[in-house]
């Protein structure tokens, strides 16, 4: 077959969540570029949106797991 073994594996970890598979073969292959995405789209949201309560909910949510504890 063409996929990899560990490929394989994130395809029978997902089932049928396509999604996430997609999503972890994505985040696993560009980790680097992954993450200066989000980074920077976190920067932008906040420029965009300002200092607004909405905006601090919106960025919590989205970088939660990337900021550090």
């Amino acid at each position: 077959m063409f996929l990899k073994e560990s490929t394989r594996g994130i395809i029978k970890m997902h089932g049928l969540r396509i999604d996430r598979t997609i999503h972890n073969y994505l985040y696993f292959t560009f980790y680097d570029a992954y993450v200066r995405f989000f980074l920077w789209l976190g920067h932008t949201l906040r420029i965009l949106l300002g200092n607004t309560r909405i905006a601090k909910y919106i960025l919590g949510l989205l970088l939660t797991d990337i900021t550090p504890k």
